[in-house]
Formats: structure tokens, C-alpha cells, sequence
């Protein structure tokens, strides 16, 4: 049975390294363009990015459960709650100036994403430890 573990292991890492090593930039991902936009664009914009890197940390988030123990997947779960509102609490006070604006949502989405990627970015390295172990 724990050899069958090891292999399962195994094969989840070779292809989370592998995903991971494509997702390494330096910074989230950015779908705008560099010209002039309107708000409207700014908006759609900024939600393509949320909505790239979101997917990517729930990829991020199902590897790592996949790699835990039971009383570990709580831990986690609690804590990527516990991140989510402070994630969105964070970013409601960060656009504040923007409230009532329609650059609010630019802004929100721009925060929300560097949040979301950071936290892929914690997680790919927990899946990395535990599978170098």
C-alpha cells in the first residue's frame, strides 16, 4: 500500500513540476495589452486575469489536497477560508478611493489577482516540499 502511495506521488509530481514550471513568471499573469483603454476594457481586462490565475490556484489547491492527510486537508480548508476574506476584505479597503467609481472594479480585480497568484505561488511550494521529502 505505501508503495502504491509513492508511485501515486510520483506521477501527481512529474506533472504538477511540470505545470508549475510553465506558471513560474515572475508576476500573474497580464491579458491587456499596452494602448489606451476604456473602462469598460479595463474591467473586462482585469477580470481575465482574476479569472486565469483563480483557475490556476484551484489547480494549485486540488494538488496539494490530493498529497495530505486527512487532518491536514482541514487545516488547509480553514486556512484558504481564512485567506479568502482576508483577500477580499484587504482589497475592498485598498480600492476604497475608488468606491462609487467606475475604476472600483479595475482596482479590486487588479488586488484580488496579485493575492491569488501570491497564494498559488505558496501553495506550488508546499506541494514541492512535500513531494522532495
Amino acid at each position: 500500500m505505501r508503495l502504491l502511495a509513492g508511485w501515486v506521488k510520483v506521477g501527481i509530481g512529474v506533472s504538477l513540476v511540470a505545470s508549475m514550471m510553465v506558471a513560474a513568471s515572475a508576476q500573474p499573469v497580464d491579458f491587456c495589452d499596452s494602448g489606451d483603454y476604456t473602462t469598460v476594457d479595463l474591467v473586462s481586462c482585469t477580470s481575465r486575469n482574476l479569472h486565469y490565475e483563480d483557475s490556476k490556484l484551484n489547480m494549485s489547491y486540488k494538488s496539494l489536497m490530493k498529497l495530505l492527510e486527512n487532518k491536514e486537508k482541514n487545516q488547509l480548508k480553514q486556512a484558504q477560508l481564512a485567506w479568502i476574506k482576508f483577500k477580499e476584505s484587504s482589497c475592498k479597503f485598498s480600492a476604497r478611493h475608488f468606491q462609487g467609481g467606475s475604476m472600483y472594479a479595475v482596482e479590486f480585480n487588479s488586488c484580488i489577482t496579485n493575492y491569488t497568484y501570491d497564494r498559488r505561488l505558496e501553495l506550488d511550494n508546499e506541494v514541492k516540499y512535500i513531494l522532495n521529502q
